[in-house]
């Protein structure tokens, strides 16, 4: 059982950054690798919710502050050119807002 739970999570783990790499703009390679933050405070909220809905609610309602803070993290690590954190503040932001109206990042900023 042990090695079977260790090659699906092997396997996932391979479909997931192949599924990362794969797009083509960064924003897009950006929202798909914070994906797993945002998967993983749904999946909490929605556990937790079942044992204290207060809480549950206040978890899942996390689910955009974390999968931006994931989203800046990434975005920092691979994209900033070795800029200090205040200086790019704005582009993890703006590729978010993007996302989620469709426009170009570029436009936004």
């Amino acid at each position: 059982m042990g090695r079977l739970l260790s090659w699906l999570l092997a396997a996932g783990t391979g479909l997931w950054i192949g599924w990362v790499m794969l797009a083509a703009d960064e924003s897009v390679r950006i929202e798909r690798a914070a994906a797993a933050c945002g998967t993983v405070a749904k999946a909490l909220g929605s556990t937790v919710r079942m044992v204290s809905p207060a809480v549950g609610e206040s978890l899942f309602a996390l689910h955009d502050e974390w999968s931006q803070r994931c989203q800046e993290s990434i975005w920092y690590g691979f994209y900033s050119e070795n800029q200090e954190p205040g200086e790019a503040s704005e582009k993890p932001a703006a590729t978010v807002r993007a996302r989620k109206s469709r426009v170009a990042p570029e436009d936004q900023l």
